[in-house]
């Protein structure tokens, strides 16, 4: 297996047995291949690859070319639109200095936040597990904290048997290849412990789907010029690993995806979509109808057999008619009504209004009031998976903080936009409303509407004051030399000349 470099003098590797030692089980284990295998299904799901899971649901897939129509990429990316298609604003407590502001919004920025938690929700959804980890830079010196986001089917976690959500500890697990200058491949598991307050580093041989036992030092320089130490500190007390469902009951601690439920409600559509295309394909190239006269057999008179399989023919009985060729009027109405029930029962299932399923009306231009009521479910939803990023973000960026020397760390709360368009007409109904009832003041007002600090408003509203006073000094200009009349209140305007 080609040169093999001694480097366990210079990197901190040891082939001796730890408590974390997985050597001589199998892998994948046993109890996490179901699960495994879902995240394999629901990823093609996602990815459109339909065959793959629903094929055989159908029996319309049998006969033509199968057809995916990829609703379930649409539930989940509009959850992800919703949650981080616009940019969360960080919040934090009025005796939080600038410095440390400054310091979180550098890893808020640093790390790419905004586009990593679209990313990440798109993978939750659909597997039903958000892993995120916090480490350090690639290159290990830069003191710099490192936000990460990780496949499911890698996150291997170890429960206590009488709490499910109690964790002892987190592996992340992948298999690693190196081929030999023979040709032949070796397979080993790369796995990262987490443990509260250490991360262990971890390679193995993998023999036959078993594993074969710890790579030696030598192994490690198969892959790694300069490999991870074993063991790495973490935070005292903590895992530098998050775990984010994406939905899940009291009882369970791995979440659930989105598609659960609605795998027959896809292949129902997809065999539907399938099975009519077929038939428009077919009745695209229309069938011969021939006299029964014009068929021969093989044996009379050696006269030559019309090509049945090519020409498609039915035999009728009756003589003397010519061939005429048959079509077909098309009349879709029933198979077209039920894709759309089939639409409803999806939308209904997945709590995704319809409308975002582009398979409903919108009726004409809707007000934020209208369009929230009309996406009611889709927007709970929403909500319900915002709770558990309110946990997990202000963690992360907690330990991001603490990775890096920073021994109080501050406490950061999110400010979430609601994800639809804004309508400022309404906006400005209920801030015009709340000014007339003295509910709100002026600043307040110009900050609801333009957004900004106080200063910002306050400046605006010396500027409104300026414009107001200019408008005063007008009416009191003189018009033609002469003083503008003053109108009594109690003048009908129609008698003043």
């Amino acid at each position: 297996m080609g040169a093999l470099i001694d480097l366990s003098d210079r990197f901190n590797l040891s082939q001796s047995k730890s408590d974390t030692d997985i050597s001589g089980k199998e892998w994948p284990p046993l109890s996490e291949r179901e699960r495994l295998k879902a995240y394999a299904d629901n990823r093609d799901l996602f990815d459109g690859e339909h065959q793959n899971v629903l094929s055989g649901k159908h029996n319309a897939t049998h006969e033509y070319e199968y057809i995916s129509v990829n609703v379930p990429k649409n539930i989940v990316t509009v959850v992800a639109d919703l949650l981080f298609g616009e940019d969360l604003a960080l919040v934090y407590d009025d005796d939080v200095d600038d410095g440390a502001k400054e310091k979180v919004d550098d890893i808020w920025s640093r790390n790419q936040m905004q586009a990593l938690l679209f990313e990440g929700a798109l993978d939750t959804g659909y597997s039903g597990d958000g892993i995120w980890t916090v480490g350090r830079e690639a290159d290990g010196e830069s003191g710099l904290a490192k936000i990460k986001t990780h496949p499911a089917d890698t996150w291997f976690p170890e429960q206590n048997p009488d709490d499910v959500r109690d964790i002892l500890r987190h592996r992340l697990a992948w298999v690693k290849k190196y081929k030999t200058e023979g040709g032949k491949e070796q397979d080993y598991l790369r796995v990262v412990v987490h443990e509260k307050g250490r991360v262990l580093h971890e390679l193995y041989r993998l023999v036959k789907g078993k594993i074969d036992g710890p790579a030696s030092p030598q192994e490690w320089g198969l892959f790694y010029d300069t490999p991870p130490d074993q063991e790495q500190e973490g935070i005292p007390d903590e895992f530098l690993l998050e775990h984010v469902p994406n939905f899940r009951t009291a009882r369970e601690y791995k979440g659930t995806s989105e598609y659960k439920g609605c795998e027959d409600l896809f292949a129902t559509l997809n065999g539907t979509v399938t099975q009519i295309d077929g038939i428009l394909q077919r009745h695209s190239d229309p069938q011969i109808a021939m006299p029964v006269e014009m068929w021969h057999d093989q044996t009379d008179g050696g006269r030559k057999q019309p090509d049945i399989a090519r020409l498609r023919a039915f035999a009728i009985d009756q003589a003397g008619t010519k061939p005429e060729y048959i079509t077909w009027d098309g009349k879709l109405t029933d198979n077209l009504a039920f894709m759309d029930t089939t639409m409803q029962q999806i939308a209904l299932v997945s709590e995704t209004a319809p409308q975002l399923l582009s398979r409903g009306e919108w009726g004409g231009d809707l007000s934020g009031r209208a369009l929230k009521i009309l996406l009611i479910r889709t927007l709970a939803k929403v909500r319900r998976k915002r709770r558990y990023y309110d946990a997990m973000i202000p963690r992360l960026l907690e330990k991001a903080q603490l990775m890096e020397g920073v021994t109080e760390p501050i406490k950061v709360r999110l400010d979430w936009p609601d994800g639809l368009p804004d309508d400022i007409l309404e906006r400005v109904e209920v801030v015009d409303r709340r000014l007339a009832n003295g509910t709100e003041s002026q600043k307040g007002a110009i900050k609801t509407l333009d957004g900004g600090t106080d200063e910002q408003a306050e400046a605006k509203i010396n500027e409104i004051d300026e414009d107001g006073g200019r408008e005063d000094a007008q009416m009191e200009r003189t018009v033609q030399g002469r003083q503008a009349p003053t109108i009594p209140v109690n003048v009908n305007l129609g008698d003043v000349e």
